[in-house]
């Protein structure tokens, strides 16, 4: 005798209310972990795209020094055929591609694109990086500058670029802040980006690149010249890097 055939039945009760609740509540709190990685990942893959910007910018500034005998490219942006972008001070001062172009940076670095880092927020401007004055700058901004390859000291300790957030409506001239040992030491003139999650890319003498973390919340904060922060450990490595004691 034949055993009766089992019906297999599958229950066509859909999800309660409760249940897709629980379900949306899950797949929320699964976004709200993975955003905070997924945030980091992209901002970690423009600071790479940043430092790789300011280590082309050292290769060309060691290769015009090369072209030129020792002499550095000057660190301001007023001076036609010596300073490495051309933005003369009269108005206007907007930058243009036209002045990057006509600057001695782009005798050796001709990729306007490398000139602005990927994590600058200001649409207007066509330029993130500036240079630091010590190298063949101007004398009134309280130090010596130097002008030839030859006088740098400690190549791997000088930094030659970094991110200044120029909130002017341009970027113009060089980085400049008071030396070690100076009265205002404590005070800055320039201050540098926290674009990179607090964290600026810098460029030194013996080409390479360095990405640094700000460890004081003052200099994230900074948002106009001549600010005070006495005591910031950020100040004095920057002030380390800038130029040797005078």
């Amino acid at each position: 005798m034949r055993k009766p055939r089992t019906a297999i039945r599958l229950s066509n009760r859909g999800f309660t209310v409760i249940e897709l609740l629980v379900v949306m509540s899950i797949i929320i709190l699964l976004i709200a972990m993975l955003l905070p990685a997924l945030r980091q990942g992209r901002e970690s893959g423009r600071t790479a795209v940043c430092l790789s910007q300011v280590r082309q910018f050292m290769a060309g500034w060691s290769s015009y020094t090369d072209d030129s005998q020792g002499r550095l490219m000057g660190a301001h942006t007023w001076q036609l055929d010596y300073d490495w972008v051309y933005t003369p001070p009269a108005p206007p001062h907007i930058e243009t591609e036209q002045n990057l172009i006509e600057g001695m940076m782009y005798t050796q670095v001709n990729d306007l694109t490398i000139y602005k880092c990927p994590t600058d927020p200001r649409e207007t401007y066509l330029r993130t990086y500036s240079m630091n004055n010590y190298f063949s700058g101007t004398s009134n901004w309280h130090i010596r500058p130097i002008f030839r390859m030859g006088e740098v000291r400690r190549p791997s300790n000088q930094m030659v670029m970094l991110e200044e957030p120029d909130p002017r409506g341009y970027n113009w001239g060089s980085w400049v802040i008071y030396p070690q040992g100076h009265p205002n030491q404590n005070n800055w003139i320039d201050w540098p980006a926290s674009y990179h999650n607090g964290g600026n890319s810098l460029g030194f003498a013996d080409g390479h690149s360095e990405h640094w973390r700000w460890e004081d919340n003052r200099t994230i904060e900074l948002s106009w010249f001549n600010a005070s922060t006495p005591d910031n450990p950020d100040l004095q490595r920057l002030q380390q890097v800038y130029s040797p004691p005078q």
